[in-house]
């Protein structure tokens, strides 16, 4: 059987290529197999600070059409068509396009140039129908429940668009591929208790607050290791020599690629310590939990669909909340970048986040004493990797949902 070809009007997002990667009846168009490629590189350079003073003081430049869209309520609307390719991909927006498509939201505030001020935009409600009702629009896909119900929340009111959303909106977790098989033995009581951090960004997921509670476990107890898997730029310069200088502490330039990182972090470690601050999803909570970590984190908005908290892992509530009940996001923090990060950081500076401190502290020793609690809980998350995470079952039902739309689009034109 000849697979259909899926072209990516957004080639530069890694884990949105994931979704449709390795498909049985799907494969990835050469023409963006290109394009992937070669934004890798440009992504990665344009994600790349010189100095933490430079990640700290970073703006984020709008052009003259998002600064009018957020003004006034645009949502994100491309052109993209295609004569190779029988659907499209795309990311945090609708198409005008030739073909039929599938478009990832990351959350309602994607569509409107990452901004919550115009959720109730007579424009913006009038293009989000009209997009919504085209029939090429095949799924509108979402990587946690949470997001979708947070979307559909935001537009309740309007029985039009939450008619709408709830018959074309899915979510699903994009789970690895990991060739090597996964066990459980490096949980059976190890003599030493190794915490594994992976973020980008020191500041913005709790790097600070980690740091400081683990200084205080080391004290204590001769029988931990600290690995921090982050960019030096996102660490101011005095910090980042007391961290240099702990023997306990071992730092790493986040210079890997996926596989590398499963194999040489998340397989030799034993918690995953991840104390975000904003995340919308956070593909390293899916890496620890497929290679059964449990994980000490925080409540921010989708993560407690995927840890239970005192089974798989501990959570604590994030101070930073920029949602309601519903999920329905308030104000968005993406929209200002360099707002929370100074906020965070000099919360951080001023001693304003030492409960943060106190229960990261807490959790660590609480693994650190009883080493038989972690093989408890990575048999925890070993069972919900098995339900939720199987790569095999997942793109098996990813690919179901993908060609059945497609089968129902195809008949509708007929």
């Amino acid at each position: 059987m000849v697979k259909l070809k899926i072209a990516m009007s957004h080639p530069m997002r890694e884990q949105l290529i994931s979704i449709v990667r390795n498909l049985k009846d799907f494969e990835i168009e050469k023409d963006s197999i290109r394009k992937i490629q070669k934004n890798k590189k440009e992504w990665k350079k344009a994600k790349t600070f010189e100095s933490f003073e430079s990640h700290l003081n970073w703006k984020n430049n709008s052009n003259l059409i998002t600064i009018i869209q957020r003004k006034i309520g645009l949502i994100n609307i491309k052109k993209y068509n295609s004569d190779s390719a029988e659907i499209i991909l795309a990311n945090n927006a609708f198409l005008i396009s030739n073909k039929p498509y599938i478009t990832y939201l990351e959350k309602a505030p994607a569509i409107f140039g990452y901004t919550s001020k115009v959720y109730n935009s007579p424009i913006g409600k009038i293009l989000l129908i009209n997009r919504l009702k085209d029939k090429k629009l095949l799924l509108i896909l979402f990587r946690t429940k949470t997001a979708m119900k947070g979307f559909i929340e935001t537009f309740k009111k309007n029985k039009k668009i939450k008619k709408l959303l709830k018959q074309k909106a899915i979510y699903y977790y994009p789970p690895l591929e990991i060739k090597k098989k996964i066990t459980l033995e490096r949980f059976k009581n190890p003599k030493e208790v190794i915490f594994f951090f992976n973020s980008s960004s020191f500041i913005l997921k709790g790097g600070y607050q980690l740091v400081r509670a683990f200084e205080k476990l080391e004290k204590e107890y001769s029988n931990v290791k600290l690995v921090l898997l982050t960019k030096k730029s996102t660490i101011d310069s005095e910090s980042f020599k007391k961290i240099s200088k702990n023997k306990k502490i071992s730092f790493y330039e986040p210079n890997y690629t996926q596989e590398e990182v499963i194999l040489n972090f998340y397989l030799k470690s034993h918690i995953f310590i991840y104390p975000t601050y904003s995340d919308s999803f956070s593909m390293a909570i899916n890496e620890a939990i497929q290679t059964n970590m449990p994980i000490i984190t925080s409540d921010f908005f989708s993560i407690p669909e995927r840890i239970i908290d005192r089974q798989t892992g501990f959570l604590f509530k994030s101070p930073y909340k920029n949602y309601d009940k519903n999920f329905v996001i308030k104000n968005e923090h993406f929209g200002d970048y360099p707002g929370i990060l100074k906020e965070i950081y000099y919360d951080s500076k001023y001693n304003k986040l030492k409960h943060v401190e106190e229960f990261l502290y807490e959790k660590m020793k609480f693994f650190t004493k009883n080493p038989y609690k972690i093989y408890t809980f990575a048999k925890k998350v070993n069972e919900f990797s098995k339900k939720e995470l199987n790569y095999k079952q997942q793109k098996e039902r990813i690919n179901k949902i993908i060609m059945d739309s497609y089968k129902k689009y195809q008949k509708g034109t007929k």
